[in-house]
Formats: structure tokens, sequence, C-alpha cells
């Protein structure tokens, strides 16, 4: 039933705007000047996070969504269509490897190959034992076989009610890609979960794929987005990332200066004459493997922001490191 209200300023309002209460969940913890610009993950709302195939969303969002969020005590569901749990256990298992033990003898590649010595037997027990304690109880998680939006409806409605207010949906896409429709049928079903999300006041992550011919692409923008760059419509937030490129590198004709802004010894933010910010440029090594996100929508504040980070892929490990100016020329 649809409500008609006054348009009405009142005390309530105010009173939950002094108490925050219109903020959201932080991902402040590995993304603090991301999370400083979208002012947290808000309830009511869709995101984005796009990126090419294997560029590492579904380990961006685990780090960076999934572990903060459960370790501020939300419960979090990840539906994903293409990989199963082993895989996102083994995220997280290395992730809280290096991340609360120290430990970084156990690669993701190292756990898949097995035969573990004695000492590894027991910083793997270590880290089961921190996992099950802290995670288990507010982490569900369901494989789906099919890209089907009634089935993924079905499973929020069941988990909301449960108690879940975040959810990580990994990969979007549409149920035939066959389909001459695919594009409308990906808008329509954005909407849909769009319109969920708002109706159960929970918030959804949603990936999504960028489309192989814009893969050389400098400055990403939701024009890259496979199949239909509309979904960014019923988005609050939509954040695009590629690995950074030899070109963008200190010195070489696409370097994208990377920056953070000075910070007195009073620990504030240093001021020129003009009341800005004063910028402080820092170095990035080509031997690292670095990313750039590109915040192309932001409905909480300024978007087309530009920030670099720093990934070890072998423990599912983020930094965000600062921001940086993008060149718009495209690589070829």
């Amino acid at each position: 039933e649809v409500k008609i209200e006054k348009f009405t300023a009142t005390d309530e309002y105010l009173n939950n705007m002094n108490k925050g209460l219109n903020m959201g969940a932080s991902i402040a913890k590995n993304c603090p000047r991301l999370n400083y610009d979208i002012s947290d993950w808000h309830l009511g709302n869709l995101s984005i996070l796009g990126g090419f195939s294997g560029s590492g969303k579904s380990n961006w969002c685990t780090s960076n969504s999934v572990i903060p969020l459960l370790e501020q005590g939300y419960q979090y569901t990840i539906i994903s269509n293409e990989q199963v749990r082993d895989e996102f256990m083994n995220h997280v298992m290395t992730n809280v490897l290096a991340n609360k033990f120290n430990y970084f003898k156990i690669t993701r590649k190292r756990l898949l190959a097995g035969n573990f010595t004695k000492e590894e037997w027991e910083y793997l027990k270590k880290a089961q034992k921190f996992i099950n304690d802290n995670y288990s109880e507010k982490l569900h998680f369901v494989k789906l076989f099919e890209y089907d939006i009634a089935e993924t409806k079905k499973i929020v409605k069941k988990l909301a009610n449960e108690g879940c207010s975040y959810f990580l949906y990994d990969t979007f896409k549409a149920e035939d890609s066959s389909d001459d429709n695919t594009k409308g049928l990906m808008i329509e079903y954005s909407k849909q979960l769009f319109q969920l999300a708002s109706k159960l006041n929970i918030h959804i992550l949603m990936t999504q794929q960028l489309a192989i011919y814009m893969e050389n692409t400098r400055y990403l923008t939701s024009a890259c987005l496979s199949m239909s760059k509309q979904v960014k419509e019923v988005a609050d937030v939509v954040i695009l990332m590629r690995n950074m490129w030899d070109d963008e590198y200190e010195e070489e004709k696409f370097d994208i200066k990377p920056y953070n802004f000075m910070r007195g010894s009073d620990g504030k933010y240093v001021k020129d004459g003009k009341g800005h910010g004063v910028k402080e440029e820092f170095t990035l090594s080509k031997d690292d493997k670095n990313l750039i996100m590109f915040l192309d929508k932001n409905r909480w504040g300024e978007d087309k922001k530009t920030y670099v980070y720093n990934f070890k892929g072998a423990w599912n490990v983020w930094e965000e490191k600062g921001y940086c100016h993008v060149h718009t020329k495209n690589r070829f």
C-alpha cells in the first residue's frame, strides 16, 4: 500500500540524524577514503562493483565488505552463481591467517596443494577456530547453479526476515545471455533487486563484469559495464576496478601520481593559503600488484574519484594506498 505523508521536518527526523541512524555499515577498515566518500553502505540500496573477468571482484568484496561487516556484528549473506563455498572459504582462510595470526606461509596456492606440515596444521586449526567463533553464525552462503532472479529474490526475502541486512550477489548476469533481450532483462532484474533492497531495508552489493572489448579503456565509467550500462540508474554507488598498467607508474607517460593529503604533527590536515588540502605524492612499485578503483556514481557525495589499492593476492589482503589521477587516453 502506498503511503502519502506530509513533507514535515519533524523532531524525530532531526534526532535520528543527530544519532547517525541514517549512516550505514562502515567499510573503513581497509577502505578509509572510499568509505568516507560514500558514507558507508546504506540500507535500502543496491551498490555495484564492476570489473573485468578475473580482476579480483570476489576477493575485494570478501576482504573489504564481508569480513569488516562481520566484525562489526552484522549478518552477511553471499549468494554466488559462479564460485562454490570452498573457494570463498579459501579467500577468508588465507585472509585470517595473514591478518589475525600474521602467518604468511600458507598462500591460496599452498592451501589448494594440501599435505600440510605440522606447523601449517597448527595455524590452520587456529584460523578454523577463529572463523567458527567469529564469523560462522553471522555468515550465510548460498550457491546458485543458475542465474535465476526469482530464486535469488526468494532467498533474500527468507534471510532478511531472519535478520540478515547485508548481501553480496556475485555475479549479476541475465538468466540467458543468448536471449536477444538480454539488455532489457538485466535492466529489469536490477530494478527488481533495487526494489527488494528498498522494501526489505537491506543492502545488496552486486558484482558485474565489464565488457571484454573495453579492456584497453584507461578511465573506466559505467559505459564499460557488460550487457547493460543502464543498470547504473538504480544503484546508489557504482565502483569500477582494473589492474594498474606499466605505463602508469612514476616517470612513465601516464603516471597516475598517487597522493594523500598531508597531515601536520597535530594529526590535522594541512591547508594551503586558499584553504585547500595539501597533496603529498608517493611512489608505487611495479613489483607489487596494484589496482585502480573508480567511483563512477555516488548518491552520497562527490563522485568521479579514483583510488589506488595494493593487493597481495596470495593471502587476499588489500590496502587502500591513496588517491590518484588517471588519464583519459586509452591504451590502444
